[in-house]
């Protein structure tokens, strides 16, 4: 999950807000949630890369299709004719060279002179990445809060998809479901079958409903 937040300069900032890691309550990420997302003239997107892209692209190169993704349509929302995006980490989510040609898309608008600035650590020195780190944080716990009742073997709304012993053991027991990457550490030295389409469908039907 990656999220995109676009924050009109004449509104004060929210109090709390900052790098989503270090609000361990999930009550308070909620309620900051619904803050940033109800001011008004703001403007964000979050959008979900599956586990099986994942599986195909790497976590690092999903993570970055999922920023420009979102970042994207905040664009085309906003509609400016130049801007600065804002990102927290290392990489710009369209990293430059052959070995990156197909991590472009989508591309910003045509319109738009966009400027790509990463900043390490940006989610804890920057409002609106730190906005933006929320949003993410909170649709993905509830997408795990959703998958836990979809698959409630696995407790997913307990360890939020982290390899904890006692996911890694549902894991051993049950085996993995739709939403397991393959290339999970525990998973990946075993020869498995990919997600059907069925559940693949349902996957994206979940994502829909708790992202935007």
């Amino acid at each position: 999950v990656a999220a995109a937040c676009a924050l009109p300069s004449s509104v004060a900032p929210i109090p709390g807000v900052g790098d989503s890691k270090t609000i361990t309550d999930e009550a308070a990420r909620e309620a900051l949630y619904a803050q940033i997302v109800g001011t008004p003239g703001v403007v964000w997107s979050a959008r979900v890369v599956s586990a099986a892209r994942i599986d195909e692209i790497n976590i690092l190169m999903g993570s970055l299709q999922a920023m420009r993704e979102s970042i994207v349509d905040v664009l085309e929302e906003t509609k400016p004719t130049s801007a600065v995006a804002l990102i927290d980490g290392p990489f710009s989510p369209w990293k430059e060279g052959p070995k990156y040609e197909a991590f472009q898309t989508p591309a910003a608008p045509p319109s738009v002179s966009l400027q790509v600035e990463p900043i390490k650590g940006g989610d804890a020195k920057v409002y609106c990445i730190a906005a933006a780190s929320i949003i993410a944080k909170v649709t993905r716990d509830r997408l795990m809060h959703a998958y836990d009742s979809e698959w409630p073997a696995y407790a997913f709304g307990e360890h939020k998809g982290y390899p904890t012993p006692k996911h890694v053991a549902a894991i051993s027991k049950h085996g993995p479901c739709a939403i397991h990457r393959r290339t999970f550490a525990p998973l990946k030295a075993r020869a498995l079958p990919p997600p059907t389409q069925q559940e693949l469908e349902r996957l994206e039907e979940i994502s829909r409903k708790h992202s935007g």
